[in-house]
């Protein structure tokens, strides 16, 4: 099996239903929370000294949170995923305020006064390519 690591144009190659595909096959959604996961998190959120930190997954129309700490929810729909601007990235994305980014202005999960400020996400890419 080859499991060398994708070129830089690797990505370009799937589409949308592809990934797609890709996440559905690893049967994961809408499992139960897994102690693994959840270990990540708390990792994360104690690296990152953040009061939130999740492992999602990003699905055609919702994200589901695989493990999550400090949202308090399960999912949430695609369209008030910082996330889903993420897997559009082949590095690290941050986003230093959520208040003064363009693409956050309407989100509900954004306002001045929420606890996401900030964010930064990396997303796993598969050896094929997919993320």
């Amino acid at each position: 099996m080859d499991t060398t690591a994708p070129g830089p144009d690797a990505a370009s190659s799937w589409s949308e239903a592809d990934r797609l595909a890709a996440l559905r096959a690893y049967a994961i959604l809408d499992t139960p929370p897994e102690q693994a996961f959840d270990d990540l998190c708390t990792i994360a959120a104690h690296v990152c000294r953040a009061p939130i930190a999740v492992v999602n997954l990003i699905e055609s129309t919702r994200q589901f949170f695989k493990a999550e700490l400090g949202l308090g929810v399960r999912e949430t729909p695609l369209d008030v995923s910082i996330c889903k601007q993420a897997i559009l990235q082949r590095d690290l994305f941050v986003v230093p305020d959520t208040t003064q980014d363009p693409r956050f202005a309407c989100n509900p999960l954004c306002p001045p006064s929420a606890p996401v400020r900030q964010s930064e996400a990396l997303h796993e890419r598969r050896m094929a390519g997919s993320a």
